[in-house]
């Protein structure tokens, strides 16, 4: 993965080789899971507020290069998990990291 942008619905993600149209546009191929944290002075904290936001769409820009993955729910302040280790590229390569982690400070307007 090159690049991963917020949108109002989901992310935008930007890899440095297409990817396999038929296997990226399977919302099936893609989970999500977020939380966050308890801000306090000590180190550490255990992850709450956990959520699944289902992957309700996966559309592949005409290059192969970049996925817009929607999502049911986004939640602002929480660490967005994203996998998606059953994509691979046009040349049947391995994608290097099939996960991606995001804080969502703030939910894009359209």
């Amino acid at each position: 993965m090159l690049d991963i942008k917020a949108q109002s619905n989901g992310f935008e993600m930007t890899f440095t080789k297409p990817v396999n149209r038929a296997i990226a546009t399977d919302p099936a191929n893609y989970s999500c899971e977020a939380w966050t944290y308890i801000y306090r002075s000590d180190y550490g904290s255990p992850e709450i507020e956990k959520i699944t936001p289902k992957v309700t769409g996966a559309i592949v820009s005409e290059d192969g290069m970049t996925v817009n993955v929607t999502l049911d729910t986004m939640k602002q302040g929480h660490v967005h998990h994203i996998n998606y280790e059953k994509l691979i590229s046009e040349e049947k390569d391995k994608i290097w990291t099939p996960d991606v982690y995001y804080t969502l400070n703030e939910i894009p307007k359209k």
